[in-house]
């Protein structure tokens, strides 16, 4: 089921929208570890070994249900150089790319 933003949202309320998606999209695609609601899911549980054990092939996906779910395209040059070790990492790093978008445009 596809969760959509509207216009009517708060920008607070949109990014923490933003943000339990985007844990949605990384619960959905682990091999192991959290179980459990996305609010109970710790920002420093490591996205790779010890933790939700997504590779960097799953966690490509995780990008593309984003952008598809978000509607926008993530800058690849700060994909690449960013550092993803946990879950904060990613969702930080989403949600700031959502807000630069909603933002801007």
């Amino acid at each position: 089921m596809k969760n959509t933003l509207t216009m009517k949202d708060t920008p607070a309320n949109s990014l923490d929208r933003v943000r339990q998606r985007t844990i949605d999209m990384l619960l959905s695609c682990r091999k192991s570890g959290a179980d459990g609601h996305p609010s109970e899911t710790p920002d420093s549980l490591p996205l790779g070994h010890g933790g939700l054990e997504i590779s960097s092939l799953l966690l490509l996906q995780v990008f593309v249900k984003a952008e598809e779910a978000f509607g926008f395209t993530f800058d690849d040059a700060a994909v690449a150089s960013a550092n993803f070790r946990t879950v904060g990492d990613f969702v930080n790093f989403v949600m700031q790319a959502y807000d630069a978008r909603t933002t801007v445009g």
